[in-house]
């Protein structure tokens, strides 16, 4: 039987090899010798402390909303070259001093104005090759308002799709197992910062390309039709 760290760090083994991929492809494309990391929230860091005992040129920041949280960071991994802030990403001021920002399993917890607020809190002003990865439920096929009422506070959000309608990804992997219930699947794309986005007036809820992958036996949904010879076209 697992515990809870044993799944957690189970369940983050696309998340942990995918990352050393683009950690070192960051570093080899802008001449990088150290990844300037931040890990938004940084959770319970059950399986991103074991992927940072792994490197030595990553510059990691991880914030979280939960104050108790961080203090038990900055005692737990005193030794470590790894810095805690208790932030709110939402609301507190933001500047992007970062080469790469993950964001797993947080904004599917969030309302879209939140969600809104973040994505462009994370566009402005940024002054250097820059990076998100973020979780996203790519075989979703409509984003809904949170429910708060619900016992979890969450549900899927692609952000591939209206409203948010990010441009397709430069990359993304399924994040943990297959889902047991249709169209639930937890994937990380990778988007380049400023984030771009396609015009509503060719995307809407309406209006979704819909296409399979080798990823997952699903079907995709987003504003443009990616998956041929990885080239975009536009599903109007």
């Amino acid at each position: 039987m697992f515990t809870g760290g044993d799944v957690s760090r189970v369940y983050s083994v696309e998340a942990i090899s995918a990352l050393h991929v683009i950690i070192n492809k960051l570093k080899g494309q802008y001449g990088l010798k150290k990844v300037r990391l931040l890990d938004v929230p940084c959770g319970d860091m059950q399986w991103m402390s074991r992927f940072l005992e792994t490197r030595i040129d990553i510059d990691y920041t991880g914030i979280d909303i939960v104050e108790d949280l961080i203090k038990h960071h900055q005692r737990t991994y005193v030794g470590r070259p790894w810095t805690f802030r208790n932030a709110d990403i939402v609301t507190d001021d933001f500047s992007n001093d970062f080469d790469l920002i993950i964001s797993r399993s947080m904004m599917q917890h969030l309302d879209n104005a939140a969600v809104f607020n973040i994505l462009k809190k994370l566009s402005v002003k940024v002054l250097h090759p820059s990076f998100l990865l973020a979780t996203t439920f790519s075989n979703w096929p409509k984003n809904y308002e949170l429910d708060t009422s619900l016992v979890d506070r969450s549900r899927p959000l692609n952000l591939e799709i209206a409203p948010f309608r990010l441009e397709p990804p430069v990359c993304l992997f399924k994040d943990g197992p297959i889902a047991t219930t249709k169209n639930h699947t937890n994937f990380m794309g990778l988007w380049r910062l400023p984030l771009m986005t396609v015009h509503e007036s060719i995307c809407s809820y309406k209006n979704v390309a819909r296409f399979p992958t080798s990823l997952t036996p699903g079907i995709f949904y987003s504003c443009v039709n990616w998956k041929l010879n990885n080239t975009y076209k536009s599903n109007t």
